[in-house]
């Protein structure tokens, strides 16, 4: 199951950034960012504001890491891939092993479409150059700012992870999200087609959310591999149990409705 998350430029209160769908945990996501981070600052000798700058050219981590090429067709500038068909998602692997092991697959597949895609990867070096199986971010016209993910809209209930990086400060600042499990409800009827906002919470109908800020490191101490990710792993899945657990207890011991006067000032 994806763990999503977003790589934003700004501050706590004020950020934008960009979405990443896959391990978007601290042991991933985060030693990732360390490791672009190190190789933009320390081998391409660029400034932390250039980074920051570039990142917010591209509509996810994984486009902006490739410099906007798609791994299906090649094209450049088309945001990231999605709608992708199982026979080419290897192109997307990230280790060159799993992806060669999955075109000896479909060297073993006689289907029509195995061999046109066997036969675009030799001719280009893509399996669909014209788009046959896969779509783009950018198709629809929208600019790349439309698909960012925001502080005015940061989506916690899907968000579960933010790295917001400050150039001013020189540091990251990661988020985790935590629910109000006063306002779970299995009731579908009740998730709304746009949640609202409730103070520090974002309001789905069937359930709350909202994200806290679990830790801040300088961009200095994680380029030279000084930042305990691991740590900060735990530390906010502990701080999110601890958190859902008071309020489940509040609500059981205080008997107050499911929309206590306090919740404001959470």
């Amino acid at each position: 199951m994806a763990t999503r998350g977003c790589v934003a430029v700004g501050d706590e209160r004020n950020w934008r950034g960009v979405y990443n769908h896959w391990d978007s945990y601290p042991t991933c996501l985060g030693y990732d960012l360390a490791d672009e981070l190190a190789y933009w600052l320390k081998d391409l000798r660029r400034t932390l504001k250039e980074f920051c700058d570039e990142l917010l050219k591209y509509t996810d981590w994984r486009e902006f890491k490739s410099a906007g090429v798609c791994p299906y067709c090649g094209k450049v500038g088309q945001g990231a891939p999605h709608s992708i068909n199982a026979l080419i998602f290897f192109a997307g692997l990230p280790d060159r092993e799993l992806i060669a092991a999955e075109v000896e697959k479909l060297k073993e597949r006689s289907d029509l479409i195995s061999k046109e895609i066997l036969e675009n990867i030799e001719k280009t070096g893509f399996p669909d150059p014209e788009c046959k199986w896969h779509m783009h971010g950018l198709d629809g016209g929208l600019p790349v700012e439309e698909h960012h993910i925001t502080s005015e809209w940061p989506d916690p209930l899907f968000i579960e992870w933010v790295y917001i990086i400050n150039p001013r400060k020189e540091t990251i600042t990661v988020l985790h999200h935590v629910s109000d499990p006063r306002y779970d409800d299995l009731n579908v009827s009740k998730v709304r087609k746009e949640p609202i906002k409730c103070g520090e919470w974002w309001d789905y109908g069937h359930c709350r959310y909202k994200h806290f800020k679990v830790a801040e490191v300088p961009v200095r101490d994680a380029i030279e591999d000084r930042v305990n990710w691991e740590m900060i792993e735990e530390t906010a899945k502990n701080l999110r149990d601890c958190t859902e657990d008071r309020l489940r207890r509040q609500s059981k011991d205080e008997g107050v409705s499911k929309h206590p006067s306090w919740w404001r000032n959470f």
